[in-house]
């Protein structure tokens, strides 16, 4: 078969990131290395763990699972994204909390106890990353549909091939929302009608008038991971380059100071994460796996780009 070539969504590149800026601005390419260095079936069983029961066609999956390559509900998808807010701790969704009576006697609880099914400390810096204005600015603006004066809010935006489907789902330490917008016939929407376009401003209004009568709650701080691995840590020896943002490449030390073209500091050492890590035990003190085929195609793809770019220098 073909090989699986996937592109960012304005089909530019964004030269070397960390994963925080990845996630937060929604890039493709870096979500599609990431299913792979955590596995396909691996990501799968945390999506049940989260809730989500959709995913029924295993073996069917591809890495492309990772933009959106397996369906499932808006209400799965909020319910998944809750877990975050709760501190890696699942309330498995219902309508129906409670049932009173005129006196006010309980007569049914149907609320479940929450089980725990991601670390908190996971948790905790997922909340970071998505909640993190300045990580995803550079893609979504400053003033983009998460963003609220003195609340901290995360969130995530999606939008499927050719505009068929557009997501917003954000949550608070106390509530979670979620906003779909497409066609009930599967026609694609207007060219440009992205999730963080249709559903976040929709997904907004219903946020700022929501969060008005709950106190303002910040999300609990995640520890640092202690490693010796640079790219882990990301204390790694860089050196500055200069990026135009709009076009998605880099520029010569000419263009700085001018529009669009921002400062970013690169690895001295040009190589991918595999180089680096083995993706089974990324903290463990073994070597990389050398036969990884990705391993092998990531740095052949590394060496074509920097063979490019040095010549910037």
């Amino acid at each position: 078969g073909k090989d699986y070539i996937p592109n960012n969504y304005n089909l530019n590149f964004n030269g070397p990131l960390p994963m925080r800026n990845t996630l937060a601005m929604s890039l493709n390419i870096p979500a599609v290395k990431t299913l792979y260095l955590a596995g396909i079936d691996e990501t799968i069983d945390l999506a049940e763990r989260l809730g989500i029961t959709s995913l029924t066609r295993r073996s069917a999956y591809g890495l492309s699972l990772a933009l959106g390559g397996g369906d499932m509900t808006l209400l799965e998808e909020t319910a998944a994204f809750s877990v975050f807010a709760n501190d890696g701790k699942r309330n498995p969704a219902t309508a129906i909390a409670r049932i009173i009576d005129h006196t006010g006697q309980e007569i049914v609880n149907l609320a479940k106890k929450d089980e725990q099914v991601v670390d908190a400390q996971v948790a905790r810096k997922i909340n970071s990353i998505l909640s993190d204005n300045s990580a995803r600015a550079p893609v979504f603006g400053s003033q983009n549909a998460f963003f609220f004066k003195n609340r901290t809010i995360a969130g995530k935006t999606g939008t499927t091939q050719n505009f068929r489907d557009a997501w917003t789902v954000g949550y608070t330490p106390r509530i979670a929302v979620g906003v779909w917008v497409g066609n009930n016939d599967n026609q694609p929407m207007q060219a440009g009608a992205d999730g963080s376009v249709v559903a976040g401003s929709l997904w907004h209004k219903f946020m700022e008038a929501i969060i008005s009568r709950y106190p303002e709650e910040k999300f609990i701080e995640y520890e640092k991971v202690k490693s010796s691995k640079p790219m882990i840590t990301g204390n790694f020896e860089t050196k500055t380059i200069y990026f135009d943002e709009k076009k998605g490449k880099r520029v010569s030390e000419k263009k700085k100071g001018k529009d669009n073209v921002v400062e970013k500091k690169a690895p001295v050492n040009k190589h991918g994460i595999l180089f680096y890590v083995n993706k089974d035990n990324p903290l463990g003190n073994y070597a990389p796996n050398p036969d990884d085929p990705m391993a092998i195609r990531w740095e052949e793809a590394i060496d074509k780009a920097y063979e490019k770019e040095d010549k910037k220098d």
